[in-house]
């Protein structure tokens, strides 16, 4: 039932990004795994790709990290803020920075694109080096989170093509995080 979900979110042009989650290693966490879906693992304020980010092969092409560590988030109940981290932490900072991409694209006159910004993600991401992935380099999925390159390729891109039926009656394109996962067991 989830599959399909995302699956008929996806082909509707909604954006989902997802944790890697938080297992150290070789862990498939959904929605992360699934086709269509950007998975977020996390990295260190040094860019470090922390142990516990879980990686492999359930996340090849569709997966970036972003800074997991030292994010302030709110703590209820006082009002105050504390530090944290995690994928989950990581996949905010990535819809975050989706959302910005896509108000950039409305402000430059075209049709927010999610399913673009995504591959604008993944395609502009930074690659690790081999001692940020504890030389392994799946680890660092397809790399780590490049905004200031996003954002150029986002100013230069063209208006959206997707031209079907489909893509001219749905509604306006939104992002859509994932910040809790069915597990399935490690390997």
């Amino acid at each position: 039932m989830l599959k399909r979900s995302i699956a008929h979110a996806i082909d509707a042009g909604v954006l989902i990004t997802a944790p890697a989650g938080n297992d150290y290693g070789l862990c498939g966490i959904a929605p992360a795994i699934l086709p269509g879906v950007l998975a977020v693992g996390a990295h260190r304020t040094d860019g470090t790709v922390f142990s516990f980010s879980n990686h492999g092969p359930p996340y090849d092409g569709h997966g970036i990290t972003a800074r997991g560590e030292a994010v302030l988030g709110p703590t209820p109940g006082d009002g105050g803020t504390k530090a944290r981290k995690g994928t989950c932490v990581a996949a905010t900072l990535v819809t975050g920075t989706a959302a910005l991409l896509l108000s950039l694209q409305r402000h430059l006159g075209q049709r927010p694109d999610p399913l673009a910004v995504r591959d604008t993600l993944l395609t502009t991401a930074h690659p690790c080096s081999p001692a940020q992935t504890h030389h392994q380099p799946g680890r660092c999925l397809n790399g780590i989170l490049n905004l200031p390159a996003a954002e150029a390729v986002s100013t230069t891109r063209a208006p959206s093509t997707r031209n079907s039926p489909a893509a001219a009656s749905r509604p306006a394109p939104s992002a859509w995080t994932a910040t809790t996962g069915a597990r399935q067991r490690c390997a």
